[in-house]
């Protein structure tokens, strides 16, 4: 028998598609050994798959996320192909340079495309695209006029008012009967990316990671509507109208990550920087109501309240990082990391005001606002550290330490509302944050192939506060605590299919509570 390897030919094949295909193919890039031989492939393989797809029936449940909504037929296609220096490597040549290029699914709304060149141990560079469309519906009526993934919405001037004032009197007229129209509604991901790395030396890398999100379509989303306002005529906007709106997704994420790697005989230690920038396109959504008090004969825009809505705000997180390890001896090694991290939200707050007909601005927010935006930022900060010592093979000592903290530094402010039943009330925002502290120091001891003992003992601290709340007001009932915790745990193995944990724990916790705590968090109407 003879047995000989296959040489990938660098040339591409031509594929010729003669009228429909009515089934999926494959044409693998590698040659075919005789009968009476043995082919062994000693290097990857190229291959690219062509074909037709088709739904019988519409539906965006089935096609909720695999882009098969709609019926008919459409075609889908697979590539992958790959080349480079080397490949050569696999018949004893000496090339480093390396470049691939696939795709999937590419045809319908959930494609990937990817492409990548690198020279081994020294660079690479990639790039990457995906996308992914999420088909939320495809029986939402509306009467409202506006395209999804807009951010206005409006009535027909003929539809006219509905009587608000009683549930039974809620009645719509033919002609508002005929303003509905089905709507499909749904949210689309594109995602693309970028990669690059580089190493200095067999010890030091650097990386960097770039990826850019952008989400459109909308989601459905309930509203109140707000009451009380005077209306041309004599009629009311009624309180409580619900409205099912298309809130528009129109977002844009970037992220970033850099990081510089070292790795010595003994040691590793990665210093990186990670950011996120998120960005709305819109910071409200406006839309008409037609519920009044009025009985009939209302008609025109005059017959409508136009209320409005924020967006999700624009936001950004930046971080700092630093991890590494150390092994002392065979037995013994440290790990730690530490993080700062910087969140950051100070978007305008959006529209509050909702107009009339005629006379005053009708207001969600009582007067003046205390500051034009949130100015919110938030900086979170971890450190953890673990030392472990393998003293026997049947027994391992561990000591561990974890911090965490979340600082809000968000001011605090006093807001005056108006519900939905035109009364007037105040909150005020209380920025909590936290603090928690852990360590643990732990034994496990081999009994033998199938027993193990476990003693470990934890002690765990945690501060809760608010900075500088309106009024000088505690925003918690309890500002701190502390536990000590005490466990033991047996294993047995006894085989594949039969495990058993046996534990105990202790734990005994401490806590200081504000015997006169009262939270400031307003004053709300009768």
């Amino acid at each position: 028998m003879k047995t000989r390897n296959e040489k990938l030919q660098p040339s591409l094949m031509s594929l010729g598609v003669q009228g429909a295909l009515a089934a999926m193919f494959a044409v693998p890039m590698m040659a075919m050994a005789a009968d009476d031989e043995v082919s062994v492939l000693t290097r990857p393989t190229s291959s690219i798959e062509v074909g037709v797809a088709g739904v019988s029936e519409k539906s965006a449940k089935f096609g909720e996320y695999n882009g098969l909504n709609d019926s008919g037929a459409f075609g889908i296609g697979h590539f992958n192909i790959g080349g480079g220096s080397a490949y050569d490597a696999y018949d004893g040549g000496t090339g480093t340079l390396r470049w691939d290029i696939n795709g999937r699914d590419l045809g319908t709304t959930s494609r990937e495309f990817g492409a990548s060149v690198s020279s081994q141990g020294s660079w690479d560079v990639s790039i990457g695209y995906d996308e992914l469309r999420h088909n939320l519906s495809d029986t939402y009526q509306t009467p409202q006029q506006g395209s999804m993934g807009g951010n206005s919405f409006t009535l027909p001037a003929s539809f006219g008012s509905i009587n608000g004032a009683a549930p039974s009197a809620r009645v719509l007229s033919a002609t508002q009967l005929g303003a509905f129209h089905t709507e499909e509604v749904g949210t689309t991901r594109r995602n693309s990316s970028l990669g690059a790395g580089f190493h200095f030396t067999p010890q030091l890398s650097i990386r960097f990671d770039y990826n850019h999100l952008d989400q459109s379509g909308a989601k459905l989303i309930g509203t109140g509507s707000q009451g009380g306002i005077s209306l041309t005529g004599g009629s009311t906007g009624r309180a409580e109208a619900v409205n099912i709106l298309m809130n528009p997704t129109n977002y844009s994420t970037d992220t970033f990550n850099l990081a510089l790697n070292w790795a010595g005989e003994k040691g590793h230690l990665t210093a990186g920087y990670y950011g996120s920038i998120f960005r709305d396109g819109y910071n409200s959504v406006t839309w008409q109501n037609a519920m009044t008090t009025a009985a009939s004969g209302c008609v025109g825009v005059q017959c409508y309240t136009n209320e409005s809505m924020s967006t999700a705000p624009d936001n950004s997180f930046h971080q700092l990082n630093l991890s590494g390890g150390y092994v002392f001896s065979p037995g013994t090694k440290l790990v730690g990391g530490f993080s700062y991290g910087y969140n950051r939200q100070n978007e305008a707050f959006g529209p509050t005001t909702i107009a009339q007909a005629s006379g005053t601005p009708y207001a969600m927010i009582n007067g003046a606002l205390p500051q034009s935006s949130l100015d919110g930022s938030v900086i979170t900060t971890h450190a953890n550290l673990k030392l472990t010592n393998q003293t026997t093979k049947d027994l391992l000592l561990s000591a561990g330490f974890k911090y965490n903290e979340r600082d809000n530094q968000t001011a605090s402010n006093t807001y005056s509302y108006r519900h939905l039943g035109n009364s007037i009330y105040t909150g005020v925002n209380t920025p909590y944050s936290n603090r928690k502290a852990q360590l643990e120091l732990a034994g496990d001891y081999r009994i033998s192939k199938t027993q193990s003992l476990r003693l470990a003992y934890e002690h765990e601290y945690i501060k809760r506060w608010c900075n500088s709340v309106v009024g000088g007001a505690e925003c918690v009932s309890s500002p701190s605590s502390d536990e000590d915790k005490l466990g033991v745990t047996y294993r047995l193995k006894a085989n594949d299919s039969v495990k058993l944990n046996v534990g105990y724990t202790y734990a005994e916790r401490r806590a200081d509570f504000a015997q006169s705590f009262l939270a400031n968090t307003g004053n709300y109407a009768i």
